[in-house]
């Protein structure tokens, strides 16, 4: 059986400990709910341990490091110990990603993107910035490793925090925001 979630495109980011309750609205509405929450925190939590949902610090929005365990490391400088993994967030594509494993489909409303041209050129201007200052993207040369299929990608740094974007994409805006630079 396949159940149906709706969520709203506002939230990009779920806390793990709020996860388990979402997925398990979807499934039951009555005195079953408890039950099954636990049933998918407990899945979760696995599947975090697998490295199949990926966790993200709150405070830095980065994949969080993985300790001896296969967990989460604890964050240090946030109180007694670190916090707790109830607390890490996992990004929207991760909650659909779980969900999905669970026989649970989510719909979020789709984003039509209304960006004026000056604000489009704006924006790749600042994508080739942040490429060539944060990674060493170099416009000038024919080949990169930011844009190549290798583990140092852009495209695979983003699905390692649940954002899919293929090199090619990533090629092709780089390359027009070149042409406006």
């Amino acid at each position: 059986m396949k159940f149906k979630l709706k969520l709203p495109v506002e939230t990009p980011y779920f806390t793990v400990g709020e996860i388990p309750a979402i997925t398990a609205g979807a499934v039951f509405q009555d005195d079953r709910r408890l039950a099954c929450e636990k049933e998918h925190a407990e899945r979760l939590k696995a599947a975090i341990y697998e490295g199949t949902v990926i966790t993200l610090n709150p405070a830095t929005y980065a994949p969080n490091d993985k300790d001896g365990t296969g967990y989460p490391k604890p964050l240090k400088g946030c109180g007694f110990g670190g916090i707790d993994i109830d607390a890490q967030l996992v990004t929207i594509n991760q909650l659909i990603k779980f969900a999905k494993t669970l026989n649970i489909e989510i719909n979020t409303p789709e984003i039509k993107p209304t960006l004026s041209g000056t604000e489009r050129s704006n924006m790749l201007k600042m994508l080739l910035f942040m490429a060539t200052d944060a990674y060493g993207y170099d416009p000038d040369k024919t080949r990169n490793d930011l844009t190549g299929d290798n583990k140092n990608s852009l495209s695979a740094k983003m699905q390692r925090v649940g954002i899919d974007v293929s090199n090619d994409t990533v090629r092709r805006y780089l390359k027009e925001a070149k042409k406006l630079s």
